[in-house]
């Protein structure tokens, strides 16, 4: 989601709102981007972000940090540090993509 995509569903909506608040007193449109780093909870979320970096945090307790260079069914294969690493998704606690910088 960029920038003019964000201005352009804000322009959308806020004259509707004005017209029909969704609810009753004083409110703010706010419309955001989730931002550069983003939680990976679904098998697709490593699909879309193929190519992007990634901290994984697996089941027992172990972390792996790197690229995601593909998903194969519920396989997702991390470039890392210590080389190509296959991790299956029920395998993984928690995950997010992040900027290196």
């Amino acid at each position: 989601v960029s920038l003019d995509d964000c201005e352009i569903v804000s322009k959308l909506l806020s004259p509707i709102y004005d017209v029909m608040p969704p609810v009753s007193g004083d409110w703010v449109l706010e419309v955001s981007s989730p931002g550069l780093e983003r939680k990976l909870s679904k098998i697709d979320h490593f699909a879309k972000s193929i190519g992007e970096m990634a901290k994984v945090a697996l089941n027992d307790k172990s972390q792996i940090v790197g690229k995601i260079t593909s998903v194969n069914g519920d396989d997702i294969l991390i470039n890392s540090d210590e080389g190509n690493i296959n991790i299956n998704f029920n395998d993984i606690k928690k995950a997010k993509t992040f900027i290196q910088w």
